[in-house]
């Protein structure tokens, strides 16, 4: 009996990806404000560094959400 609906999967990965996805952009949202009030070009150049991975990060993300919400309409 553990077996969830198939329908119920996808909509609990979809809520889960979102929310990751909600996550990265206040994250890359921080850093970037951090980066603004920074003096520093050492400080500046790394965080900036983290930026850039976060945003591939992201963009993997935002890949699985298609994935899962084109699965789930295929299902539908």
């Amino acid at each position: 009996m553990d077996d969830k609906p198939k329908s119920s999967s996808n909509v609990n990965e979809k809520a889960r990806l979102l929310q990751e996805t909600g996550t990265y952009l206040e994250l890359i949202r921080e850093l970037l404000a951090i980066v603004s009030a920074s003096r520093s070009s050492a400080q500046k150049d790394e965080l900036l560094a983290a930026v850039e991975k976060m945003l591939k990060n992201y963009d993997n993300l935002n890949k699985s959400v298609a994935k899962v919400v084109g699965e789930g309409s295929n299902n539908g």
